[in-house]
Order: C-alpha cells, then structure tokens, then sequence
C-alpha cells in the first residue's frame, strides 16, 4: 500500500536528536572546571523545592562522607534560601574564590531541619565520565539501530516509524539533565528543554504507530480504523499536553514565574 509521508521527515528526525546529544555534551564540558558542592541538585515540577539528585554518583565527594542523602531536601545554600531565581553556582563560585573549600547547606530530611556541610570541589573529567559516559552509549546504540533500521527500508511505514521512535527516545533520555546545572537558562539549556518537551509529549504517539504498522495491516479495515482513531487521539494529546507546559517554560524563563 502507498502512504503518504515527508521525503525528509525521519531523516531530520534523527539529525535533530543527534545535534541535540551533541549539544547535550558539549553543555557538559562547558561545566569542566566549575565549582560545585559534589553532587547534583535538581528541581522538582513545581518548580520550587530543590532535591539531592538519584543521578549523582554514591563515590562523589558530596555524598561520600554520609553527611547527605539522596532526596535530601536543600532549603538553603551558604545562608541564601533555595528559591526560584537563585543562582546557587554563583555561590560555590564565590565561596571557593574567597577560598572556602566548604559550604553550609540548610536541608530538610524526614520532617527535620539541620545543617550540613558540602564540600566546593571542581567538576572533573573522570565526574564527567561518571556524568555522561552510560547515556552517551545508550543514546549512540539506540541512534545508529534507528539510523539502519531507516536505511534499510526509507519507504517502508514500519522501518519509519521504527526510525521516529528511536530518534525520540535518544532525545528523552539524552537531554534532560546534562552537566551540573539544572538550572542553567542559557540558550543551549533552553533548547535542549523545549526538545525534550516535544520529544516527551509524542513518545507515545511514536510508540503507538511503530505498533499499528507492525501489528495490523492497512486491508484490515476494523481494525486499521481503530488504529487510526487512537493515533488521531494520542496526536492531540501530545499537543494539549505540550502546549501548556511549552507555556509555563517561556513563563518561566521571561518571568521567573510559571503556574
């Protein structure tokens, strides 16, 4: 059967989510160097609690002493609360520049409230292998089979969609955390946030049409139709679910505020 479909469409596809890996990394390496307490902080959706990250590695300096746990809840870091807007990596820049080799971190665990010291150490290399290298294989592994499952068949609908779904999963798991930031609001953040916003969104509408090719032929008109109409729902649920958030994420980088 003949189906319609952009000449460019898959191929664009993969070259987008492997700029985006490429970006992904080299946000990494711009992070080479800079100051930080050894381990990962990250921000919960609603934008304004701030938590120990699962992502940091137990041998970091930040958690190796036992002082930290993960999902530790910081409230504040060297005497400034953690609030939206906060740059908390100025502060270990600063601390460290004055020649601090600590910072005193507010921390909320289990309904108690304490203080806790962090070590200021430098993002090296071997954190950055830590870091990157397990999701840079991954994403390598899980692009190139979507590359040659594409090449070995560009016209087939299953091979495309195969292809698509590959593409979307390097993006999902390749951009949401990169370097030490989670924070950061430069532009390659920026871009790299609103592909995993898309990339999210429609991930289950790439997984449902890898499935109707490979399940269900066109002449199956019952069920073709059926496929049909949850692929036409899961479009528009990935553009309702996109839209807000696509809404609240402009809000927040313009305003500092989102809903």
């Amino acid at each position: 059967m003949k189906t319609n479909h952009a000449p460019f469409g898959v191929p664009a596809l993969l070259a987008m989510s492997a700029l985006l890996g490429l970006l992904a990394f080299w946000v990494s390496l711009g992070d080479l160097g800079r100051p930080f307490p050894g381990f990962l902080l990250i921000r919960d959706p609603s934008g304004t609690q701030w938590y120990i990250a699962q992502d940091t590695p137990s041998w970091w300096p930040g958690l190796r002493t036992g002082e930290l746990l993960y999902a530790d809840r910081v409230l504040a870091i060297d005497g400034h609360p953690l609030v939206p807007g906060l740059n908390y990596m100025a502060l270990y820049a600063q601390a460290y520049a004055r020649g601090a080799r600590e910072i005193t971190l507010r921390v909320a665990r289990d309904g108690h409230v304490f203080d806790a010291r962090a070590p200021i150490v430098l993002y090296t290399p071997a954190m950055l292998l830590d870091l990157t290298l397990p999701t840079v294989l991954v994403r390598l592994c899980v692009w190139l089979l979507a590359v040659l499952v594409y090449i070995a068949n560009p016209a087939a609908p299953l091979n495309r969609a195969v292809s698509a779904l590959g593409a979307l999963i390097v993006v999902v798991i390749g951009t949401f955390f990169s370097g030490v930031n989670f924070d950061a609001t430069g532009w390659p953040n920026r871009l790299m946030d609103v592909g995993w916003l898309a990339a999210t969104s429609f991930l289950g509408l790439s997984i449902w049409q890898a499935t109707m090719w490979f399940t269900a032929a066109p002449s199956e008109r019952p069920a073709w139709r059926v496929l049909r109409a949850g692929q036409i729902v899961l479009l528009a649920g990935g553009v309702i679910a996109l839209s807000p958030y696509l809404i609240a994420k402009v809000l927040w980088w313009t305003a500092g505020w989102s809903p």
